[in-house]
């Protein structure tokens, strides 16, 4: 015995209206997805831009340095250690150049000679940067460090010194003021949530804006995000939830010195993802409750109007032929006769 599915007419009209009401529901699910597309898209370019932007400046920073190294080491009183002269030229250089927050002298064994702030007998031969600077004779960058004269996280650099002859008498440091970078970050206005991180080469966090003990300054970055980054060439982005737990877009570029050089330095911006999808996810609500509210309607008339136009006539139509099929061949429909289709069947 085969059983059959039946529907009635006024569930068959409501299950038509539903039906018509589909592709519109799909039309507006992929054009949502579009639009995602593109959000992400504007998203992630702009934060490329911005995160390149902040590695120009560095670029721009790191280039007026050296030039302010080179010049200092060609001026009589650095060139012969006048140190009186040389205290109060670093001590006018510092106060006149807010960004960096210690210049000095150290000789070649990297005993501190001259010094732009109070310092004792300390020594810096062990720091990567005056190590590079006395095996290549040329202008370096450092690493992480906290200054033992500052007591602060700071970035150095170090330019060498040479005597009549020509051979390397010492070293020139100069380091960066980390905050001075905050007004970088202040200066993109990136949506709420947004975040700034800059790494040395080893990949640990230089600074971090907005400050957060989940990114604490000193500390390696992640080790999966660190190798996307270290392996992902000069610049790129990817998504995923940072320390905080939240999910980010983030965009990541390098500094070099030269070109050829490996990097030095690496700026990451993370724009949150609510705040990138937060557009085409309020589109999406929008148009779908409008929708729902459209369906809802022509289901309404539907099932209400179409029941009463509809439906009852033909169910009078079929009420009135069984009659007459079972021998009442007075049984009348009492419906208008005409051209219509139902006027038609009655």
């Amino acid at each position: 015995m085969t059983t059959r599915w039946s529907l009635s007419i006024r569930g068959g009209l409501v299950l038509l209206t539903l039906l018509a009401v589909l592709p519109a529901l799909a039309l507006q699910v992929y054009d949502a997805a579009i639009t995602r597309r593109h959000l992400i898209d504007d998203a992630t370019q702009e934060t490329e831009r911005s995160v390149g932007s902040l590695v120009q400046i560095q670029t721009r920073i790191a280039d007026s340095t050296r030039l302010l190294l080179s010049t200092l080491a060609v001026m009589p009183q650095v060139r012969q250690l006048d140190i009186p002269a040389c205290d109060a030229l670093f001590a006018s250089l510092l106060k006149q150049n807010p960004i960096y927050l210690n210049l000095l002298v150290i000789d070649k064994n990297g005993q501190i000679l001259v010094s732009g702030l109070p310092h004792g007998r300390i020594n810096l031969a062990d720091r990567k940067h005056v190590q590079e600077t006395l095996d290549t004779d040329a202008f370096s960058a450092g690493e992480y460090i906290v200054s033992r004269m500052a007591d602060e996280p700071t970035f150095p650099f170090a330019y060498p010194l040479h005597d009549d002859s020509g051979a390397i008498s010492g070293v020139l440091l100069i380091s960066i003021n980390l905050s001075a970078y905050n007004s970088l970050f202040d200066a993109l206005r990136l949506p709420e949530g947004s975040v700034l991180g800059i790494t040395d080469h080893n990949g640990v966090r230089l600074h971090f804006r907005p400050g957060k003990q989940s990114n604490p300054i000193g500390h390696p970055l992640r080790p999966d995000i660190w190798q996307k980054i270290s392996q992902g060439g000069d610049n790129g982005v990817f998504l995923t939830s940072g320390a905080d737990g939240h999910q980010r877009y983030y965009a990541w570029a390098k500094a070099r010195l030269t070109p050829e050089a490996p990097p030095y330095m690496t700026f990451v911006i993370g724009l949150p993802e609510a705040a990138v999808l937060g557009p085409a996810r309020a589109v999406l609500a929008q148009n779908t409750v409008l929708l729902a509210g459209t369906a809802g309607l022509a289901l309404a008339v539907a099932w209400f109007v179409g029941g009463a136009g509809i439906a009852r006539r033909l169910d009078r139509i079929a009420d009135t032929a069984d009659r007459i099929g079972q021998g009442e061949l007075s049984a009348r429909t009492h419906l208008q006769h005409g051209t219509t289709g139902i006027g038609k069947v009655a």
